[in-house]
């Protein structure tokens, strides 16, 4: 252990991780800590030998002109957010919505506990951007992650859906 760094221990079942941790404001201090996540509901990817904290999707999706008020309104698209997030039993910490003019598109974030979802709409080009993370701290919610997106997908009647998805 060289100076400034604190090693943090992560739990997996069976094995003891130690990661170091640089910390600049006591480079003297370098007594290791104990820090115990519940990795047990992450699983290991073999590839990079480090545990799966989360699944992260991102998308484009194209939509019609029929869905314009779809594409415009950010009270209907909050509330249907909120009963999806019910639906997956995931909790909402708190949001925050922009309208960018009556005929306009609007900008979303909402803060989950497992992380969280973002949400960009452009009406006048059928078109939105969307952001879709969930840590697998409490539970593993990579499965949950992918319904998640794929049902704010189907509010929006996609023409087409292009997305990538990011083991973090």
């Amino acid at each position: 252990m060289g100076t400034g760094t604190i090693y943090s221990y992560y739990a997996i079942p069976k094995i003891i991780v130690p990661v170091p941790i640089f910390c600049p404001h006591f480079p003297i201090l370098c007594v290791p800590i104990l820090h115990f996540t519940k990795l047990d509901n992450m699983r290991m990817n073999a590839k990079i030998k480090k545990p799966v904290t989360g699944l992260h999707i991102i998308g484009q999706i194209r939509t019609d002109a029929d869905n314009d008020n779809k594409l415009k309104s950010e009270e209907s698209f909050k509330l249907s957010l909120s009963r999806f997030i019910r639906k997956y039993r995931i909790q909402e910490l708190g949001s925050y919505y922009f309208k960018f003019g009556d005929d306009a598109g609007f900008t979303g974030v909402v803060c989950l506990v497992e992380s969280h979802v973002a949400i960009h709409t452009w009406p006048e080009l059928q078109y939105l951007t969307l952001d879709v993370f969930l840590c697998n701290y409490s539970k593993n919610n990579e499965e949950v992650c992918r319904k998640l997106f794929s049902d704010i997908c189907a509010y929006f009647n996609p023409l087409s859906v292009d997305k990538k998805e990011i083991i973090r």
